[in-house]
C-alpha cells in the first residue's frame, strides 16, 4: 500500500525535496512524452522510406527487367558484407588516418589528432 503522507512530494527538477508544483508536473508530462513523439516520428520515416523503396523498386522491375529474386539474392550480398546473414549491416570500425595513422573519431570530417581530412569513398558507410 502507497504512503498518502508521501503522494505530491518528490524531488523537482531542481534537485531540492518539495512539492510538486504544476511546473515540475509540466515537465516530466514532457519528459514522458519526447519519446513517444519520437518514436511516432521515427516510424513515419520508416513507412515513408518502405514507400519510396517500393516505387523504386517497380521502377527497376518495369524498366529493367530485374526480378524479386535478383533483388534477394543482392539484399543477402549486401546482409553478407560484415559476414553474417542476420538482416543488417554491422557499422564498420573506425579506419586509420590517411595523415598521421591516428584512429579516426566516428562521424567526424576531420582527424581529431592532425586535422587531415576524412574522405569517405563508400556512400553506404556506417
Amino acid at each position: 500500500m502507497i504512503d498518502n503522507s508521501f503522494v505530491g512530494y518528490a524531488f523537482s527538477s531542481r534537485g531540492r525535496m518539495g512539492s510538486l508544483n504544476q511546473i515540475d508536473v509540466i515537465d516530466s508530462k514532457a519528459s514522458v512524452s519526447e519519446p513517444t513523439t519520437e518514436i511516432k516520428y521515427l516510424n513515419q520515416k520508416v513507412e515513408r522510406l518502405m514507400m519510396i523503396t517500393e516505387a523504386l523498386w517497380i521502377i527497376l522491375k518495369e524498366t529493367n527487367n530485374f526480378t524479386d529474386e535478383i533483388l534477394k539474392q543482392k539484399i543477402n550480398e549486401v546482409d553478407m558484407k560484415d559476414g553474417k546473414l542476420d538482416g543488417k549491416v554491422t557499422p564498420e570500425p573506425p579506419g586509420e588516418c590517411s595523415n598521421c595513422g591516428k584512429v579516426l573519431q566516428k562521424n567526424k570530417k576531420y582527424c581529431i589528432y592532425c586535422g587531415d581530412e576524412v574522405i569517405i569513398d563508400d556512400i553506404f558507410y556506417r
